[in-house]
């Protein structure tokens, strides 16, 4: 996971409401229904977000709590419908809390994974896979008929997520990352799907108009790989785009945020019921 700053993270509980009218204009949905896309489940888990009590707990293990985290999980679920609280106590205190007041779903992250947990029907998501299935149903909406092509730079947990949702929807979905064997293995993973592993960042935007930038690396995106008509999805932080490249990519054409799209489609994903 990430390590986010609190300067990152400070700002989110009052940019949760401006960034889905962001979303709204970009891209013609809500921070919601892009998850509920991603997830592939409708009116039901809906309803299901405004009965829900959820808490986050706060861990102090590794690099311990990041100052913020906590509070900004829980204003993106509650913006959502959801009653959301971090807990006043931390680790096993703060589970125990948790379970106290009969809470549902439960989020808590340490220096190595990020996850939600549904305590009724024991499902556990992982924030990176979910954040990258929120993306790439994001530029599937931003893209709708006029590309049926994607690329997705970077194929860790976020970017092979994003790459399976798009590849499943029938997109040929071309990829990199700086690890060829990754990249490989990412396409082996997914037979009978049209996915081809690219040599560099460069020809990826030249195969696709959108494309997911999901490794997180600086000034991976130059200037000469972007124009009027690139669509960017980018969950990685930091936002790999040089200064250059930022300016010449329109504002239209950017969908970038450093939580509210993956804890989205985490809740979304904990009370989808099972098959």
């Amino acid at each position: 996971m990430t390590r986010l700053t609190p300067e990152i993270l400070k700002p989110i509980p009052e940019t949760v409401p401006r960034f889905d009218e962001e979303l709204k204009a970009k891209i013609g949905v809500s921070l919601l229904e892009a998850a509920l896309r991603a997830a592939d489940c409708g009116a039901a888990v809906e309803r299901a977000l405004k009965r829900c009590r959820a808490a986050v707990v706060p861990i102090t293990s590794g690099e311990g709590i990041i100052p913020g985290f906590a509070e900004a999980v829980a204003s993106t679920l509650r913006h959502l419908g959801l009653q959301a609280e971090p807990t006043r106590n931390s680790d096993v205190r703060g589970f125990i809390e948790a379970l106290e007041k009969k809470c549902q779903l439960l989020f808590a992250a340490d220096d190595h994974v990020f996850a939600g947990m549904n305590l009724r029907n024991f499902k556990v998501v992982d924030n990176a896979p979910a954040t990258g299935r929120g993306y790439a149903a994001v530029l599937e909406l931003k893209l709708k008929e006029k590309s049926k092509c994607a690329a997705v730079i970077g194929v860790g947990k976020v970017g092979s997520a994003a790459v399976a949702y798009l590849a499943g929807r029938g997109f040929p979905v071309y990829i990199y990352d700086s690890n060829r064997a990754k990249a490989e293995h990412v396409k082996n993973t997914n037979p009978g799907r049209n996915i081809q592993v690219c040599s560099s960042v460069e020809e990826c935007f030249s195969k696709a108009r959108g494309v997911i930038l999901a490794a997180p690396a600086a000034n991976l995106v130059t200037e000469a790989m972007v124009d009027e008509d690139t669509v960017i999805a980018a969950p990685g932080i930091p936002l790999g785009l040089t200064a250059e490249a930022r300016r010449k990519l329109p504002e239209r054409n950017l969908i970038h945020e450093p939580l509210m799209l993956g804890v989205a489609t985490m809740a979304v994903e904990l009370l989808k019921p099972k098959p």
